[in-house]
């Protein structure tokens, strides 16, 4: 809900199957400059980044502008890369802070 007005969505999800490998990964993290994120952002910060045998992790913060609402809003995400034996990414997960999201941009979810 927002400003009064309601949207329904509905929402699908499939099967994400990155086909890159943990090296290739690393290097995209070690190589973001600002010139390579969305032209909405207004600055960004990986925090921390701590990569194992099996699985990354890393701590990122982001401010940018909201492009159905044109508002300034921050958000900081987790997100965790996972690697087969191979090296190979075998699955992403990311968690945000939507909720904050939203209500910094005017949205509010209900049931």
């Amino acid at each position: 809900m927002r400003n009064g007005s309601e949207l329904d969505l509905e929402l699908a999800l499939g099967v994400v199957n990155p086909r890159f490998v943990k090296a290739d990964w690393l290097v995209g993290i070690n190589g973001s400059s600002a010139e390579d994120w969305g032209s909405n952002m207004i600055d960004y910060n990986v925090i921390e980044a701590v990569a194992g045998e099996s699985s990354a992790y890393v701590l990122h913060w982001r401010k940018f502008k909201d492009a159905e609402s044109g508002v300034d809003a921050e958000q900081y995400a987790i997100t965790r890369i996972g690697f087969n034996e191979d090296g190979m990414v075998n699955f992403v997960a990311e968690l945000e802070e939507e909720e904050l999201w939203y209500r910094q941009t005017g949205w509010t979810i209900t049931r």
